[in-house]
């Protein structure tokens, strides 16, 4: 677009001059006669030089002279009467025109001049760019990207100027842009154009980048778009970041329920094991065994919670039920506001499913609850309620702002001292804060209004001093269902529970180790076992049979269980392995302690997973 102009500015002044002086000449030589044509084109050297003056009144005071001399001159050489009448009218004239012809001429190349002077400073904003700015026509071809853009996207120039822009977009976006433009220019029905919104981008790379675009129209006869586009990547890692601080002060504030919870469940295994060895009743001692294992249970799937809360990556947002997870939470709520906060859970949003990580709605109302305690100073009611709303018309129902569609509301509700409209006005503003220093970060309304948004939801606040307050959060609902993952339950592993083979288990702690032999052997599978990498090696190279699996913990001293696994191939290509870790595989593959794919079973596990962990691999 800049480039066209400019040719236009440059090439238009020597045409136009050329036009104008032969257009002059032709009427000259029908109303002048060529003396006085003649005469008059004595001044034009002072007429011309004077176009370029710096200050616009010498064209006038110039050509106002060279009038008067040419008058000035039929006077003083008047020639024959008739003749020096004539050319007392006459010779002035022309010489007028020609003045005012070339001050025509240079009023025109003054504005295009300015305009080229536009054109530049144009090139240069876009040249300079932070944002990336493309231009497509009606047919989404790109006719133009700044530096930017081409940074941005990593492609060259020349690779993107005539290309659809549809190339800079993942599927199914891609295959559907062209019809999006055609749909506007029937109907004129905007749904981005002159609103903008937040999208992803595809780089030559393959790789995906968030941005936010907007998008205007122009025309140049046809119709024209300019996107602006802005990396959100940076902004997305600080927000991660500002989430996984978030996520700290929450756990370092749960640091005391998690030592209340932890040292009443080991006095429970304590009493049970006391009464087991006191008593001579085989039912009884089977009784507290049974006790204790719940107990341990209840131990492991707080940890295993404690442990998804605090993780660092983020997984794909997946269809799930917001009830299923907020009663799954209940007991760590009531944990972390403590006993002298009433929580209620009130669940009416029955199978309705939102896309999004389970574990972003649980920081959501974990968020919600830790600031409505402290807005109660650790006492008061805090009510969790879920529902399913349809809204027909946009911002109904207290929405704040909510789309048309339908929604699964999740409400959380306190009787705490409330907000004055100014805190209110900041309330979701990050690092923003009415706690003393040192007891707040001022991220946890901020975080949930950051979550809220990126799943395509809203978020409305109701408070008022003295009143409480009353957080109402709407997620778009999802049709889509979960994809069904490989478990106990699928006839293929049924069948594979009934394969067996020679396991060699490696594992340092004893207690573990005992443990996982008596549950493979009561599989049917043969056990060898090594306390170590050094042991395990050695077996592989002792015993007199074929190993099928290798089935060892990561952390050992002296030699890790992936080193183990790489050393045992080398002897062994055909053993397969799987690994056993007490941290999440999720954290394992980020701590780079095992490829993504790799099998690995988390601890402490049931009979029915490891039997299904190590059958789907004999």
């Amino acid at each position: 677009m800049a480039a066209s102009m400019t040719q236009t500015v440059h090439s238009r002044p020597q045409v136009l001059t050329l036009a104008v002086l032969a257009s002059l000449l032709v009427f000259a030589s029908g109303f002048f006669t060529p003396s006085e044509v003649a005469h008059a084109i004595l001044y034009v050297p002072a007429v011309v030089s004077s176009m370029w003056s710096p200050r616009r009144s010498d064209p006038f005071l110039v050509g106002a002279l060279c009038t008067l001399l040419a008058a000035l001159g039929v006077v003083l050489y008047p020639g024959a009467d008739t003749a020096a009448s004539h050319a007392m009218v006459n010779t002035p004239l022309a010489t007028l025109a020609i003045w005012i012809t070339a001050f025509g001429v240079r009023l025109r190349m003054t504005s295009e001049q300015e305009l080229s002077d536009s054109d530049s400073e144009l090139r240069a904003i876009l040249e300079t760019a932070i944002d990336g700015v493309i231009t497509i026509d009606e047919d989404g071809l790109i006719t133009s990207i700044n530096p930017a853009g081409v940074e941005m996207f990593g492609y060259g120039k020349e690779e993107l100027v005539g290309r659809n822009v549809s190339l800079l977009m993942p599927a199914p976006f891609e295959q559907e842009h062209d019809g999006y433009i055609r749909a506007y220019l029937e109907s004129g029905q905007r749904k981005i154009i002159g609103i903008g919104r937040e999208v992803v981008g595809l780089r030559k790379d393959r790789t995906a980048i968030p941005l936010d675009l907007g998008v205007s129209e122009w025309s140049d006869g046809s119709p024209r778009f300019t996107a602006i586009l802005r990396d959100l990547s940076d902004r997305r890692q600080l927000e991660a970041e500002m989430r996984q601080a978030q996520k700290l002060e929450a756990l370092g504030r749960f640091t005391g329920g998690i030592a209340h919870d932890f040292n009443n469940l080991l006095m429970g295994v304590i009493s049970c094991c006391r009464i087991a060895k006191a008593s001579e009743d085989a039912g009884e001692v089977g009784r507290q065994l049974e006790e204790i294992q719940k107990a341990a249970e209840r131990g492991a799937a707080f940890t295993g919670q404690l442990l998804t809360f605090s993780r660092r990556r983020e997984i794909p947002p997946e269809p799930i039920l917001i009830d299923a997870v907020v009663e799954g939470l209940e007991t760590m709520l009531r944990r972390l506001l403590g006993e002298e906060v009433d929580l209620s859970v009130e669940l009416g949003a029955h199978h309705a499913r939102v896309l999004i990580d389970p574990i972003q709605v649980e920081q959501i109302l974990m968020n919600l609850a830790i600031n409505s305690r402290d807005a109660m100073r650790q006492r008061g009611s805090l009510g969790v309620r879920t529902d399913v709303q349809t809204c027909d018309q946009a911002g109904v129902g207290g929405a704040g702002g909510v789309g048309v569609g339908r929604y699964v509301l999740i409400e959380v509700h306190d009787d705490g001292s409330g907000m004055t409209d100014d805190v209110q006005a900041k309330a979701f503003d990050p690092f923003f804060t009415t706690k003393p220093p040192g007891e707040g970060t001022g991220l946890g309304l901020s975080t949930v209004y950051g979550l809220v948004r990126q799943c395509g939801g809203h978020l409305h606040l109701t408070t008022a001093p003295d009143e409480g307050t009353r957080i109402a959060v709407h997620l778009p609902i999802t049709e889509a269902h979960s994809t069904p993952r490989m478990g106990g339950g699928s006839a293929e592993a049924k069948g594979a529970e009934d394969s067996t083979g020679t396991v060699l288990l490696v594992e340092d702690d004893r207690l573990v180790r005992a443990g996982v032999r008596h549950l493979l052997a009561e599989m049917g599978h043969e056990v060898l076992v090594a306390g170590g990498g050094a042991d395990a090696l050695r077996i592989c190279e002792e015993y007199p049979g074929e190993i099928d699996l290798l089935l060892t913990d990561i952390m050992m001293p002296g030699m890790t269980g992936v080193e183990l696994a790489r050393e045992v191939a080398a002897r062994l290509p055909g053993v397969r392995r799987l690994y056993m870790s007490a941290l999440p595989k999720e954290v394992l593959v980020e701590q780079g302690s095992i490829e993504e794919g790799e099998p690995a079973i988390l601890k402490p596990f049931s009979d029915e997973q490891l039997a299904e962990a190590v059958s789907a691999l004999l």
